[in-house]
């Protein structure tokens, strides 16, 4: 090669050359950026589809579960009037089981 081939002006400086099989093609630098961003989210997602899959079969995460906010959810009237039926109840047999040992206390 002669010195004038080495020594050719970029008149372009914002367009480079890039190759890919079959011949090269002119792109800036900028969608080459913008085609690299997308790649590397495609690949985050890749990576976290991976994950939860793996999270999957291990038994760390279960699908179909209710989640936090769907179990702080209010009771329903029904609900309510069980829970606290069920409360009645048990303060009824903390008293009953009380009077028996006083009464076995004092005979």
């Amino acid at each position: 090669m002669s010195e004038q081939e080495q020594k050719k002006p970029n008149l372009a400086p914002g367009l480079k050359i890039y190759g890919k099989t079959g011949g090269y093609f002119k792109k800036t630098d900028k969608e080459v950026n913008e085609i690299v961003e997308k790649n590397k989210e495609k690949r985050k997602t890749e990576i976290a589809k991976k994950k939860v899959a793996e999270a999957v079969e291990k038994g760390e995460i279960k699908f179909g579960t209710e989640s936090k906010e769907a179990s702080n959810k209010k009771p329903t009237f029904e609900e309510y009037k069980a829970a606290e039926q069920a409360k009645q109840e048990e303060a009824l047999e903390k008293a009953r089981e009380k009077l028996k040992e006083k009464y076995e206390k004092a005979a």
